[in-house]
């Protein structure tokens, strides 16, 4: 079964005529929608009304709530709300209204006595509306734009606490996901803390930072966070000195990193050579390898230098021995393997 939200500018037949949506109304017998036809003509029929009518059919403008949405539908989310919840969440809604529209229900009719506020009158900028609303409120401006950001976005649904709805774990978890591990680098050369301390010490940071009581994560959410963060930056589970050493390690692969001092890095190549030499101890024949390690600053001549060195023990090899072996074959005392590098 299709569905389609109504909002404004939902369009629609009804009676015959094509009809949009231009303002919808909150009243005390329900939801109301205020429709235009194309001659310019204002109806207000009641939603309860107006949507199980043969009268009317939604014309979707897009897709409509599908079951792989990362959130519930608007409906789910306040459904799942308790009353004292639930009226929160107006009153919230009622405070972003009056931010964006001036009046509490978002229209002139019905408007309250006294609206619009002088701090809330048509003429005064958006910025001046949020800091009149988050000193009323005792808040952060931060918080209120977020309210109006969730509530533009996803209506009064955007509004709900995150642990009061579906998707607990995720938005609450954000930015106190962003603290946490900024807390567990400043241990990295004190003393091991507890999880609680950390969980504390994040607590105070996010609240620092604007956000409010109800954007932090439940404290046993809390827990499972920073067994996720455990596994990228350990604290907790290793040793003082393990972790130190772990915090200690350069950012990059270790193949790229430029030595600062000879003995600082060894580079080492093995190569399996056709030939097997017998362990007295043992009593087997092994594979022989050939290990050359070289360790010095690029750009110095390490490879010339062997080169130079191959190059004279081949040439007085072959003038001592010949060129050929007493079977026949070429005599190679030299053989060798190049290794890229990087000296630039």
């Amino acid at each position: 079964m299709s569905r389609a939200a109504v909002r404004v500018g939902s369009r629609f037949p009804y009676d015959g005529e094509i009809v949009e949506v231009v303002e919808l109304a909150s009243t005390q017998a329900g939801g109301e929608v205020v429709l235009k036809d194309g001659q310019e003509r204002l109806l207000r029929p009641a939603v309860k009304e107006l949507l199980p009518s043969d009268r009317a059919r939604i014309i979707p403008g897009g897709p409509g709530p599908a079951s792989d949405d990362p959130q519930d539908v608007a409906a789910v989310v306040l459904d799942q709300l308790d009353a004292a919840e639930r009226e929160r969440v107006l009153e919230r809604a009622a405070h972003v209204r009056e931010m964006l529209t001036g009046f509490r229900s978002g229209s002139e009719e019905p408007a309250a006595a006294g609206e619009p506020r002088a701090p809330y009158a048509a003429g005064e900028p958006l910025e001046s509306r949020y800091a009149a609303k988050a000193a009323g409120l005792e808040v952060a401006a931060r918080t209120v734009k977020r309210w109006v950001s969730a509530f533009r976005r996803d209506g009064e649904a955007g509004l709900v606490p995150a642990r009061s709805g579906p998707r607990s774990g995720h938005r609450n978890a954000e930015p106190w996901s962003e603290a946490a591990p900024e807390v567990m680098v400043e241990y990295t050369g004190q003393s091991k803390p507890s999880r609680k301390m950390v969980i504390e010490r994040t607590r105070a940071r996010v609240l620092a930072r604007g956000f409010d009581e109800e954007d932090l994560p439940s404290r046993a959410t809390a827990y499972r966070l920073l067994e996720d963060m455990e596994r990228r930056h350990p604290t907790f589970r290793l040793s003082t000195k393990r972790n130190r050493d772990i915090a200690a390690r350069p950012g990059g692969v270790y193949g790229k990193l430029r030595p600062t001092r000879p003995g600082e890095y060894l580079l080492m190549d093995t190569n399996r050579l056709d030939v097997f030499a017998l362990d007295p101890g043992m009593l087997q024949w092994l594979q022989a390898e050939l290990t050359v390690a070289v360790d010095a600053f690029p750009g110095l001549g390490k490879t010339t230098a062997v080169l130079a060195f191959a190059r004279d023990f081949h040439r007085r090899e072959i003038a001592e021995g010949g060129a050929f072996t007493a079977g026949g074959h070429e005599r190679l005392p030299v053989c060798r393997v190049g290794l890229t590098g990087n000296t630039g």
